[in-house]
């Protein structure tokens, strides 16, 4: 819910299995969606959230890539897993 109210309009949000999303940021280069994942996790570390009737944060990583003319779908996951491990490993 929180990601959701944090995005555009055009933009879209799914739930692809435990604890991973995948968001497509229409229409925007490469450095914008790196910058628009940067603010996202900003905001999602500073909210605090409800667990078991306390309050926890946490920390989201992102892994940004860009859809080519051609791509399959498993390219884009291949390249966007590969990006989210290489963001963990910088910390």
């Amino acid at each position: 819910k929180l990601l959701s109210g944090l995005i555009r309009p055009t933009d879209t949000l799914a739930r692809i299995g435990g604890d991973e999303f995948g968001l497509i940021l229409d229409h925007l280069d490469q450095n914008s969606a790196i910058e628009t994942s940067e603010r996202l996790a900003r905001c999602i570390a500073r909210t605090p959230m409800e667990l078991g009737g306390a309050s926890v944060t946490v920390e989201a990583t992102f892994g940004v890539t860009t859809i080519l003319p051609g791509d399959a779908l498993e390219d884009v996951m291949r390249r966007a897993d590969r990006n989210v491990a290489a963001a963990k490993n910088e910390g």
